[in-house]
């Protein structure tokens, strides 16, 4: 069973998915088997897309991990950079791939550049709830998903609007291609019903 399915920038290019077993895969778009590109034990997930489709962020027990591909386009472990000073969960790309928003362990939303040599907090709560997830936009605004609600917030911390505010298990919010709408996901309001 794969769940987060995220598909690749290149209209021809694989979709990425985490396996329970937090491995990163990847599968051709046209279909096939999922090849792992991210070995067991390394508790990797969260897997994010440069926009260029030439790398993928994903996280894991050392931190946060920045794998280029090959030729073919395929993620690669062996290609792998460890962006040392970012440690947190939920990265994801800047529109041009230039810098990396994450929640970074005390549930502080960090924007930094992809050498891993400014990171800059830009906010510590989001009207007092702690930050849980982020997701970056083609528009160059923030998605987070905090206590339950979904926010849209500037690259430098300042909230734009609240988009959801009434679900308490609203999260892990993802943009659109296009920048305009937020799909996010939440627990069923009747319990054991799932996601």
């Amino acid at each position: 069973e794969l769940e987060l399915p995220l598909i690749s920038p290149r209209s021809t290019g694989p979709v990425v998915a985490v396996p329970p077993g937090n491995v990163v895969a990847v599968v051709p778009a046209r279909g096939g088997e999922p090849e792992p590109v991210t070995p067991v034990g390394e508790g990797a997930r969260q897997p994010d897309w440069r926009p260029d489709g030439r790398a993928l962020l994903v996280t894991g027990v050392g931190g946060i991990f920045e794998l280029g591909v090959d030729r073919t386009g395929m993620p690669k472990w062996t290609l792998r950079r460890v962006l040392g000073a970012y440690r947190g969960v939920s990265p994801t790309y800047s529109p041009d791939g230039r810098r990396v928003a994450y929640v970074a362990a005390l549930a502080d939303i960090v924007v930094g550049d992809r050498r891993a040599t400014r990171p800059q907090l830009v906010m510590d709560l989001v009207d007092g709830r702690e930050p849980l997830e982020v997701d970056w936009s083609s528009r160059d605004r923030l998605a987070v998903a905090a206590g339950g609600a979904i926010y849209v917030v500037t690259p430098r911390g300042k909230i734009v609007r609240e988009v959801i505010s009434a679900l308490p298990t609203a999260a892990m919010p993802a943009w659109s291609p296009d920048g305009r709408r937020i799909a996010y996901t939440q627990l069923n309001p009747r319990p054991g019903e799932g996601v």
